[in-house]
């Protein structure tokens, strides 16, 4: 065969041993894509585990801040409010001062005690005594019950920001989370990504694998049709050799049965096997 035959020839033995040589740094270097997108996805998959229990937990934080601690504060002030509403007393309603009526009747008492007066007089100013003590039994009730009202408003204010930090305790525990979601969404998304990627590289490995193999039963046949049309030359060296080393007559056997059995054949079998059946 020619020189230009062989140019010309796209099934020649060197040219299809060359693309598989390519072929193969080809696929080893999309393997090693995979390999590096696995890993990828390996970690995002692992991040998002984590996340999604740390939103568990904060989930879980904020319903426990709910019940056992909003729920009945929000059910105490209720109760205050009530009292508070059914207690308050009514805008044009008189309040005495218990101090002022009772210093007005030790000043009544001590004049009854020491002054003369008529009897008409005197019953006069008992029926003021016992009117202005009803009036100072009134006062110092009503004094009481505004004293409680008050203290019932400082409990109410004290619930109310007690409420308060609950709320901002809340209020934070929400904003985790949505940072959380935010960066889940993130992730998921990677995770797509990465899924399209490793979905593509598979995709060229199965081409490549399969060009691989086309390339390899041509270089099987080719070695076939070698073996077939070898010279007589070179025949009888390859014969007086193999009589000279059994391990290379061996070892030549052996390719020839991986041939016939459309085995896969290494580097060293394809130059071996070149060398001593070359065209």
């Amino acid at each position: 065969m020619t020189e230009e035959k062989k140019v010309q020839n796209p099934e020649s033995l060197s040219s299809l041993q060359k693309d598989l040589s390519q072929l193969s740094n080809i696929k080893k270097d999309l393997n090693s894509k995979r390999d590096k997108v696995q890993k990828a996805l390996d970690k995002a998959f692992d991040d998002l585990k984590k996340i999604i229990v740390e939103k568990r937990d904060l989930a879980k934080h904020i319903n426990t801040l709910k019940k056992e601690k909003l729920d009945p504060l929000n059910e105490k002030i209720s109760e205050i409010k009530k009292k508070l509403i059914a207690e308050k007393p009514q805008k044009d309603a008189r309040r005495d001062n218990p101090k002022k009526i009772e210093d007005e009747i030790k000043k009544l008492e001590f004049h009854i005690e020491t002054q003369p007066m008529s009897f008409k007089k005197e019953r006069s100013l008992m029926e003021r005594l016992r009117s202005l003590k009803n009036s100072f039994f009134k006062a110092s009730k009503q004094k009481a019950e505004s004293k409680e009202l008050s203290g019932k408003y400082s409990e109410l204010k004290e619930l109310f920001s007690k409420r308060k930090e609950i709320y901002t305790q809340m209020k934070e525990t929400k904003s985790k989370l949505n940072q959380l979601d935010k960066k889940q969404d993130q992730i998921k998304k990677s995770i797509d990504e990465g899924k399209a990627v490793k979905s593509k590289i598979r995709d060229d490995i199965k081409e490549v694998s399969t060009k691989i193999r086309t390339n390899n039963q041509g270089i099987q046949k080719r070695l076939l049709n070698i073996s077939k049309k070898k010279p007589k030359q070179k025949q009888k060296k390859q014969t007086v050799e193999k009589k000279e080393n059994p391990e290379l007559k061996k070892k030549l056997a052996e390719i020839e049965e991986k041939l016939k059995n459309k085995k896969k054949l290494t580097t060293e079998d394809l130059l071996l096997y070149q060398e001593y059946h070359n065209k």
